[in-house]
C-alpha cells in the first residue's frame, strides 16, 4: 500500500466535505477500543496512544480507557507544535526552504514516461495535473497530492486526534510539552533522499484509486485497537521504500524512547503520550525501544 499516503497529513488546514457516505462509516460501527499503553516507575507513569492526523469530523473515537488516563495525567505529550503562531511561522519558512528545487531541477526527470502518464492519471480525478508539481520536490509534491486526497474524502486536520486532545489539554491548563519542532520535523522528511520519495510516489500513485478503502482500512485498524493489523498493515505500506521507515519511524521512535527514558528517571508525575500510530505499531515502535532502555510497557486494554 502507499507509503506517503500514511506519512501524510501532518500538516495544513483546509475546508472538507463530510464522509459520512464513505466506506469509512461502515468501518468503524461500534464503540472504539482504540490501544493505550502503560510504562513508567514507581513514580512516574507514561500513557502512549496512538493517533490519525487527519479525520473526518465526529467520530466518537473516545474509550473509558482514554478518559482515566487522561484525566488522571496532568503533562500531554505531542509530536510536535504545529499550531501556535510562532511555529507556524518557523514551519512555513522550513518549508519554503526545503519544498522547491533551486537549481532548476524539476519533479519529472526523476520518473520514465511511463510513470509520468500513470501519476498524471492517477491525480486527474482530484483536479491535479502534475505539471502543478514540477517546481516541488518530491516529498512536498507526495503529501500535497495525500493531502488533498484525505481532504476530498472529508478528513481534516482539524478533526484529527492531535489537535483535539492540544485543545483539550489548553482548555484544562495541562501541561504540553513536545518530542521534537515542527522544524525538525521538515528536517527529517526533506533528508531523506529524493530518489527516495520519488520512488514511494511511482510505486504508490496506482493505489490512489483505492486511497478510499485504504484509509477506512486504516482508521478501522486504529479505532479497533488491532495493533498487530495495523503493524502488517504498516510493514506492507512501507515495504518498498525501507528509507522511509527508518528516518521517518524508526530513528525518531529511538529518540523519543530516549526522552521518555530521562522523563522516567528524572520527572514525578502522569504524563499522557499521542503520537502517529504508526510509531506504537509494527517493529522498532517506541515501546520496543523502551525495552531496550529497560523500560516494560503494558497494554492498558489487551
Amino acid at each position: 500500500m502507499s507509503s506517503f499516503l500514511v506519512l501524510a497529513g501532518t500538516y495544513g488546514f483546509a475546508q472538507t466535505t463530510s464522509a459520512d457516505d464513505t466506506s469509512l462509516a461502515a468501518e468503524i460501527d461500534g464503540p472504539s477500543d482504540i490501544a493505550l499503553w502503560k510504562t513508567g516507575d514507581a513514580d512516574t507513569t507514561i500513557y502512549m496512544m496512538g493517533t490519525i492526523h487527519m479525520l473526518p469530523p465526529d467520530i466518537a473515537w473516545e474509550t473509558e480507557d482514554f478518559q482515566e488516563a487522561w484525566e488522571e495525567s496532568d503533562t500531554l505529550f505531542l509530536e510536535a507544535d504545529v499550531i501556535s503562531p510562532e511555529a507556524q511561522q518557523a514551519l512555513s519558512t522550513a518549508v519554503l526552504g526545503n519544498a522547491f528545487f533551486t537549481d532548476g531541477t524539476k519533479l519529472s526527470s526523476f520518473f520514465t514516461a511511463e510513470e509520468l502518464s500513470n501519476i498524471d492519471k492517477a491525480i486527474a480525478p482530484l483536479n491535479l495535473s502534475f505539471s502543478l508539481f514540477e517546481n516541488m520536490r518530491p516529498w512536498f509534491a507526495s503529501i500535497n497530492i495525500a493531502q488533498v486526497a484525505l481532504q476530498q474524502m472529508g478528513a481534516d486536520p482539524m478533526s484529527g486526534v492531535d489537535f483535539i486532545l492540544h485543545g483539550r489539554a489548553t482548555d484544562e491548563g495541562k501541561a504540553i510539552r513536545f518530542l521534537e519542532t515542527g522544524t525538525e520535523q521538515i528536517e527529517i522528511i526533506a533528508g531523506v533522499p529524493d530518489k527516495e520519495w520519488a520512488a514511494s510516489m511511482a510505486v504508490s500513485i496506482e493505489e490512489l484509486s483505492d486511497m478510499e478503502a485504504f484509509f477506512a482500512d486504516m482508521v478501522r485498524l486504529w479505532y479497533t485497537g488491532d495493533a498487530e493489523g495495523l503493524a502488517e498493515f504498516m510493514n506492507t505500506a512501507l515495504e518498498a521504500t525501507p528509507e522511509l521507515k527508518i528516518s521517518l519511524l524508526d530513528q525518531r521512535n529511538e529518540n523519543w524512547a530516549r526522552q521518555l527514558d530521562r522523563l522516567i528517571s528524572k520527572e514525578e508525575g502522569v504524563f499522557f503520550m499521542a503520537v502517529g500510530a504508526g510509531h506504537l505499531a509494527g517493529d522498532n515502535t517506541v515501546q520496543d525501544y523502551l525495552l531496550e532502555l529497560g523500560h516494560q510497557t503494558s497494554r492498558v486494554n489487551p
